[in-house]
C-alpha cells in the first residue's frame, strides 16, 4: 500500500508502522532512526512490520532512504509498488542508498549499482527507458 505524507492518510499510516518505526531493533537494522517529512512516499506491507520510505528529488528522481523488510517477498513486492508509483507520476527513475548486501535484489529490477559507500553500502539507480 502506498501513502504520502501530508495527505489525509498520514494517520492510517502511523497506525499502521508505528510499533515498527519506534522499535530500537529497526533503528538497529536500519542503521539509524525512522525519519520522515511531507511528500515522502511510504510502501507498507499490511502488516506494517516492512516498509519503503521514499523522497522525491529535484532531478525529479524518486529516492529510496529507507528499506525495511523481513523477507525478499515482502521488499520485492514493495519495491514493485515504488516502481509502479514512479512510473505512474512520471519520474525519469529511482535511486537508493542502501546495503550493498541487497545489491541483487536490486538487480532484478534493473537497478545498478552507480557508486559503493564504505564497505557495507552502494547507491543504486534505475533509470525509466521512456526517460532516457
Amino acid at each position: 500500500m502506498i501513502y504520502t505524507i501530508g495527505k489525509k492518510n498520514d494517520r492510517d499510516l502511523f497506525r499502521l508502522i508505528g510499533k515498527a518505526a519506534l522499535d530500537p531493533e529497526t533503528h538497529k537494522k536500519l542503521g539509524y532512526h525512522v525519519t520522515t517529512k511531507n511528500g515522502d512516499i511510504w510502501a507498507v506491507t499490511n502488516d506494517g512490520n516492512n516498509f519503503i520510505v521514499a523522497s522525491q528529488l529535484a532531478s525529479h528522481f524518486l529516492k529510496i532512504r529507507l528499506a525495511l523488510f523481513e523477507t525478499e517477498t515482502a521488499f520485492s513486492a514493495m519495491l514493485e509498488e515504488i516502481i509502479k508509483y514512479a512510473i505512474d507520476k512520471r519520474f525519469i527513475g529511482i535511486k537508493a542508498n542502501d546495503r550493498k548486501d541487497n545489491a541483487l535484489l536490486y538487480k532484478r529490477y534493473g537497478f545498478e549499482i552507480e557508486t559503493l559507500i564504505g564497505k557495507n553500502f552502494a547507491n543504486y539507480k534505475k533509470e525509466f527507458s521512456s526517460a532516457k
